[in-house]
């Protein structure tokens, strides 16, 4: 298991809170990239998509994050249950 206490460590951020998701990955306090759209189709594939896309413009892989931040609400329930889920699912 990589060591995640290095300065390389990347945070996410998800927030699915409403028909609008946005992503972020931070290094300490400095964000690195971010993306936010609108979800046209099924939040879960957007989400995933988008999680690729900006892993691929960080240039960094899901390995390379060291913790999750994900909205809780308040906010719709189907869309903030795909940002939980989702989150539980890449911290497995």
């Amino acid at each position: 298991m990589a060591d995640r206490s290095t300065d390389s460590a990347l945070d996410l951020g998800i927030d699915t809170a409403s028909d609008y998701a946005s992503l972020a990955l931070l290094r300490g306090d400095e964000v690195i990239v971010s993306r936010a759209w609108h979800i046209d189709t099924t939040a879960s594939k957007e989400l995933l998509a988008g999680l690729e896309a900006l892993l691929a413009e960080a240039g960094a892989t899901r390995g390379d994050i060291a913790s999750i931040a994900v909205a809780t609400g308040p906010g719709q329930y189907g869309a903030l249950r795909t940002g939980i889920a989702t989150a539980q699912g890449l911290a497995l």
